[in-house]
């Protein structure tokens, strides 16, 4: 096993790669020793090859920098994808939220004269989190707009959630994270 492992790597393959293969021999002798075809399984004692380990990549001052005054021109236009966007990476920057608690966010959590939110967290805890100044100026914005889609909607629109989509029910994860990787 541990030569297999060998010329594995020799070949130039990925640990992961190597590990993903042993653990298909190491089944596919559990089954043979069930079946009793061979006597013990020679690949349970080998270890699996230590995974690297990647860390996140993360935007410097300057593309940060960038990166909100473009989206701050395009919100200037008023455009309600646009200002939610805005929002939403504000508070996610200001608040260091994850993205189950922004899309949780109901308006009574929302706290924008002591620049202060309630969310709720893994396992049903709930914390306050302050709310940076340039984030409670897009939320505001983004409060007069969202007003507005609602007015539009009708009954139609979800009136407890903070973030909506263009339909005016709340907004997904998945709409969150497109939206924050494509700008």
């Amino acid at each position: 096993m541990r030569a297999f492992l060998a010329h594995m790597a020799k070949r130039g393959l990925a640990r992961r790669s190597s590990a993903r293969a042993l653990s298909a021999v190491r089944s596919f002798y559990g089954w043979m020793h069930r079946q009793d075809i061979v006597v013990d399984n020679p690949a349970r004692s080998v270890g699996s090859p230590k995974l690297e380990r990647h860390l996140p990549g993360h935007l410097d001052r300057r593309q940060v920098d960038t990166l909100f005054k473009a989206l701050q021109t395009r919100a200037s236009e008023g455009k309600f994808p646009d200002v939610r966007h805005l929002a939403i990476l504000e508070l996610f920057y200001s608040a260091g939220l994850r993205v189950s608690e922004l899309r949780g966010i109901n308006r009574q959590d929302l706290d924008l004269l002591a620049g202060l939110v309630k969310v709720r967290g893994k396992g049903r805890k709930e914390r306050i989190v302050p709310v940076g100044d340039h984030a409670q100026r897009a939320l505001r914005e983004y409060e007069r707009v969202r007003d507005q889609l609602c007015a539009r909607l009708g009954p139609k629109a979800d009136r407890t959630a903070v973030f909506l989509s263009a339909q005016g029910k709340r907004i997904s994860v998945r709409a969150i994270q497109q939206g924050v990787t494509k700008w």
